[in-house]
């Protein structure tokens, strides 16, 4: 919800790349072609990858669960569903956002659990999470705590686990 796809699909073939080759891909490999590569890679396992850019305001619990069911009648087996910042997804009509993210993250872990299918999504930290990094620029992520979760600090509730990341160096 937060990248655009041709952003995602760069990033994710130089992953694949990088892992195959031990070495950068050439810069200037078309869309196509990294698709097929991606895809033949997948393919290779007999798995199946599908890279969806969807606009949070109009996507929601909802739509997921009709997307999901899309997939699985046309035969497939969804296993994972990544999501780039669910919290950035509709909500439905809650009092307050805080309320809103908690209700969204409750209904996303426990349909895909009812699916037998892994939700894995990253979610944004707050300005307090910032000013951990700028008072302890080594080991800031070992400070973070879920008073750091941007938009809902109920986010925690939801979830089997919090995995907090911060890169020292790029």
């Amino acid at each position: 919800l937060e990248n655009e796809t041709p952003q995602n699909l760069k990033q994710l073939f130089k992953e694949a790349w990088v892992n195959d080759r031990h070495e950068l891909p050439p810069a200037d490999i078309p869309a196509e072609t990294m698709v097929k590569y991606l895809s033949d890679k997948f393919n290779m396992n007999g798995w199946h990858f599908v890279l969806k850019r969807k606009v949070g305001e109009d996507f929601g619990y909802n739509e997921l669960k009709i997307d999901f069911n899309s997939y699985k009648q046309a035969g497939y087996t969804p296993l994972a569903i990544i999501i780039d910042y669910a919290n950035l997804m509709k909500k439905g009509n809650a009092d307050s956002r805080d309320l809103g993210v908690r209700v969204l993250y409750n209904s996303l872990c426990n349909f895909a659990k009812s699916q037998n299918c892994c939700f894995i999504t990253a979610h944004q930290l707050n300005r307090r999470a910032a000013e951990q990094v700028s008072l302890n620029p080594v080991g800031a992520v070992k400070k973070f705590n879920e008073s750091m979760l941007a938009d809902s600090t109920d986010v925690q509730r939801e979830v089997d686990i919090v995995i907090y990341q911060h890169k020292e160096n790029d």
